[in-house]
């Protein structure tokens, strides 16, 4: 079984995709682009990313913000990524 401190990361960043989620669909009428979240995938996602080394390639989709945040993306970077302006401020 995995340490507590690796139990309690993997939760955080659960909890960070869900408020991501509920951001995305309480403002779904001004998003000017679709957007589906990770609900439901937040567990599979999480524990794939959290195996991952820097050595590995993954190709994620827009789907996968629960992957993005547990290779290290920020809420921040991962909207932008999805948005196509990663180079904004």
């Amino acid at each position: 079984m995995p340490n507590a401190d690796i139990l309690l990361h993997a939760y955080q960043l659960m909890i960070t995709a869900k408020k991501m989620a509920d951001i995305y669909e309480a403002n779904r009428q001004i998003c000017k682009y679709v957007h589906s979240t990770s609900r439901g995938h937040e567990a599979i996602q999480i524990a794939t990313g959290m195996q991952l080394l820097p050595c590995d390639f993954v190709s994620p989709y827009y789907r996968d913000d629960s992957l993005l945040l547990a290779i290290a993306f920020s809420p921040n970077v991962s909207i932008k990524l999805k948005i196509g302006d990663i180079n904004s401020n």
